[in-house]
């Protein structure tokens, strides 16, 4: 695993983190809310600029620092992919022998990666989002 792929799985656990913990967040009272989101914002960008840095030498050949991370997580996805149907062959293979012990915990671990699999694909989303909003636009067009 590169190191762009580590940086891109802590950004996508810490978006996992912020919204598993949204609902208490949003219990503080208002001027903690503001600090604590100032805080996670901040980190966030953080974690942003080192995956950044990571690119940088892809870079200087003049490759946007938004396709790098682009294609960096269109990889992880389709390594996740890869796995999910890995998992599901056991999964149906269990079932049509009826054994529903090890198909429930195949289960679990299909569920785990679906979960996985939804955080990147939701980060790609974000990204061409991102991406869009923020092309240029030739004048005169």
């Amino acid at each position: 695993m590169s190191d762009m792929d580590r940086m891109q799985e802590i950004n996508v656990d810490f978006s996992a983190f912020i919204k598993k913990n949204l609902k208490k967040i949003k219990m503080l009272p208002k001027d903690k809310q503001k600090e604590f989101g100032k805080l996670l914002g901040n980190f966030k960008d953080g974690l942003d600029g080192l995956s950044e840095n990571e690119s940088e030498s892809v870079n200087e050949a003049g490759v946007p620092k938004m396709y790098v991370k682009y294609r960096a997580v269109i990889k992880k996805i389709k390594e996740l992919e890869d796995k999910q149907k890995e998992l599901a062959k056991p999964y149906f293979d269990a079932r049509s022998k009826g054994d529903m012990s090890a198909a429930k915990s195949q289960l679990q671990l299909m569920k785990k990666n679906q979960k996985e699999l939804s955080g990147y694909r939701k980060n790609l989303a974000s990204i061409e989002s991102k991406y869009i909003d923020n092309m240029d636009y030739f004048p005169g067009e």
